[in-house]
């Protein structure tokens, strides 16, 4: 532990680091705003501000593992609702119905979540599950639903890009390696 005093400015009655006009500069004494570099300006979904939300786009497709969505700029976006983004049956059913629809009405997919992790994996509670009940023939169902998902995304019409923040672990990692591009932060 540091014996040193805090800044003034942390005590001056501010209501806060980050808002919605921008973040506090000690050294300009003001709060500024998001920087206006054209690099920043690229930036599709950069870390929301304290008050600041996002507009969650229009959904192309919906199932109990995932949605599709866009924002018009014929890009779609497919993002987990699974808890820690993990792998399920109905991810993997619903990554290949992504694949299929960017493919007809998009430009390319982007596979991204919108809270770390990117995916904690594959959903191995119900691979467990399925093994425990003597359904083996499930279970081999499911490892090449797995395969057959990976495929669709590596040899897709459109590319398709893995927006990777965050772990990746296990089953979570064979979407992103099947793209053509996976962006790690």
């Amino acid at each position: 532990m540091s014996n040193a005093p805090l800044p003034d400015w942390v005590f001056d009655g501010r209501d806060g680091v980050h808002a919605a006009e921008g973040s506090y500069s000690p050294s300009r004494n003001a709060k500024l705003p998001r920087s206006s570099l054209p690099v920043y300006q690229r930036q599709r979904f950069p870390d929301p501000l304290l008050g600041e939300t996002f507009a969650p786009g229009e959904t192309v497709f919906e199932n109990d593992g995932l949605r599709m969505w866009h924002d018009g700029d014929g890009i779609a976006v497919a993002s987990f609702k699974t808890k820690m983004n993990t792998v399920s049956d109905q991810v993997l059913d619903g990554l290949q119905e992504c694949v299929s629809r960017a493919e007809k009405d998009f430009q390319g997919l982007v596979i991204w979540q919108q809270k770390e992790p990117f995916s904690a994996g594959a959903d191995l509670a119900g691979a467990l599950g399925l093994l425990q009940a003597g359904k083996v023939a499930q279970f081999e169902e499911m490892v090449a639903n797995f395969q057959r998902t990976s495929q669709r995304i590596k040899y897709s019409l459109v590319p398709v890009v893995a927006a990777v923040r965050g772990l990746a672990l296990g089953g979570g990692c064979e979407p992103a390696w099947a793209c053509c591009r996976p962006a790690v932060a």
